[in-house]
């Protein structure tokens, strides 16, 4: 539920975001800014979208970073994505999982859609070479209720996707064809989807169970992503240009890599599997993609902790490479089918005007930074769950003069605090939709249950049940995980923090 979408607003009145909204503006990149733990980091993000109007690129140190900043995002109210690294498999293999790829393709169609606001992330996965946006976009297919278009057309369509075809769907991404029903499975759908024709006409789309076969609800249209990343979509045309390229090959592993090259290009011509397409790449696209080609041309790169980002990129590089030689020698691979990620060089010159997020300053900058903004956070001991922490906490913030929002997960959680707050003597209300001027005290809003509160202005504070960073007493920063503190009638709150 996006009931936190006020938070955004509070970063916009901080001195340090507005200089980095100035040096954005400016072209005064790369910048960097320091002093950022990871609710930070959020915060501003979700702040530069909402006032430069533009979309992101978040490269996340790690995975676990990358997926918590989407559900932080999510929870701001943005429309936010993350694409994983896939597995790339090189050795010719009989079946592969094409869960991340899966996940990958969703991502990238948002991407090319315009679909979103922020797209994370990690090294790995933004090095990964892909189908260019335009390949996937020519890819995707629409089926809609009632439209007229023959069956044969759509059965080529979802063959040229990457779905493979069978006697019944038990999967994803499979289709099969029985008289005048088309039963196929989306990736990204809920459910397999069975288009009834009549003639040349799709009578009817519903989605039905995968185990009973039984329709279900009835869908008025359906939008299909690819099956697969890579897909071979003239058997013929890769046949030849592996044979060429078999001609071509000169040195002391050419006679294994020329013997592989010709018996895959027999298989492939007769319509054997081949397994993973992975190592065709260079022969399957007509350029060298990654999700850097996705993303529109006004978009920002934002990077979190440049340093672990480097080493991530390295050791993703050090890796694949181990690969690639061993299968070099093997004659799996050969000069001309042996790139299928950007080099360390090629990844950190797409960063050259991005911005950086560090929580401690830094050096080690593949660039000269035009812009350095220090933003001083502190970061609390966490709670301990007492009610009597909680309350000499939000008195010591009380006598800054400032205004705090609790938030809390459920009614009962937030009329009990209301209750042990007043007991305490502190000035506290409860209003799920706190507006300006705010009130000078403690404002108890719940947040999961209900709409998001409307942002004020002047000092506002967002009081953790968990733990919380601050920048003084001025300005807040916003939630991250939920977790329920021990302790009699405290909310369940949201991952919070003051800054």
């Amino acid at each position: 539920m996006n009931n936190l979408s006020f938070v955004p607003s509070i970063a916009e009145s901080m001195e340090e975001y507005k200089s980095l909204v100035n040096s954005i503006k400016n072209h005064r990149l790369p910048a960097a800014v320091t002093g950022l733990a990871a609710i930070h980091k959020n915060h501003f993000t979700a702040a530069l979208s909402r006032t430069l109007k533009r979309k992101i690129l978040f490269i996340a140190a790690d995975e676990s970073e990358a997926v918590r900043l989407c559900d932080d995002l999510g929870k701001m109210g943005l429309r936010a994505c993350f694409c994983p690294a896939r597995d790339i498999e090189l050795r010719p293999l009989a079946g592969r999982s094409h869960e991340y790829e899966r996940s990958r393709i969703e991502t990238l169609s948002r991407i090319v859609k315009e679909e979103f606001d922020v797209a994370v992330v990690c090294a790995d996965g933004a090095s990964q070479l892909t189908v260019p946006p335009e390949e996937l976009q020519e890819r995707m297919i629409t089926i809609a209720a009632g439209s007229e278009v023959p069956v044969d057309s759509c059965v080529n369509a979802l063959s040229a996707a990457g779905y493979e075809r069978c006697d019944m769907v038990e999967g994803a991404g499979q289709f099969s064809l029985r008289g005048g029903i088309l039963d196929f499975y989306p990736p990204d759908s809920p459910h397999p989807v069975r288009a009834d024709f009549w003639g040349d006409t799709v009578d009817t789309l519903q989605y039905f169970d995968i185990d009973t076969q039984r329709s279900m609800e009835p869908v008025e249209e359906i939008h299909l992503l690819p099956a697969a990343e890579l897909i071979i979509t003239d058997n013929a045309a890769l046949a030849g240009r592996l044979r060429t390229l078999a001609r071509s090959l000169r040195g002391k592993a050419a006679a294994a890599a020329k013997e592989n090259l010709l018996r895959e290009a027999d298989d492939i011509e007769s319509g054997v599997n081949c397994g993973s397409p992975d190592r065709y790449i260079s022969m399957l696209c007509s350029y060298e993609a990654t999700i850097f080609d996705y993303m529109p041309k006004n978009s920002l790169t934002i990077v979190s902790e440049h340093v672990s980002v480097q080493e991530k990129m390295r050791n993703s590089e050090a890796f694949i490479n181990e690969e690639i030689k061993n299968l070099l020698t093997d004659g799996v691979l050969c000069k001309g089918m042996d790139k299928f990620t950007l080099s360390y060089g090629e990844f950190m010159a797409k960063l050259g005007k991005a911005v950086y997020f560090e929580t401690f300053t830094r050096g080690g900058y593949e660039f000269d930074l035009q812009s350095l903004i220090n933003v001083n956070a502190r970061q609390h001991p966490i709670w301990s769950g007492k009610t009597s922490d909680l309350i000499e906490e939000l008195q010591s913030l009380l006598s800054g003069g400032n205004a705090i929002i609790l938030l809390g997960g459920t009614p009962r959680s937030c009329d009990g605090l209301y209750e042990d707050l007043k007991k305490a003597g502190l000035p506290a209300v409860r209003d799920n939709a706190p507006k300006p001027p705010l009130f000078k005290g403690v404002t108890i809003a719940e947040v999961d249950s209900h709409g998001a509160p409307v942002p004020g202005t002047g000092d506002l504070n967002i009081f953790p049940s968990a733990r919380c960073c601050s920048r003084g007493a001025d300005t807040s920063i916003p939630p991250l995980k939920s977790r329920k503190p021990a302790g009699k009638r405290i909310p369940s709150t949201c991952r919070t923090s003051t800054s």
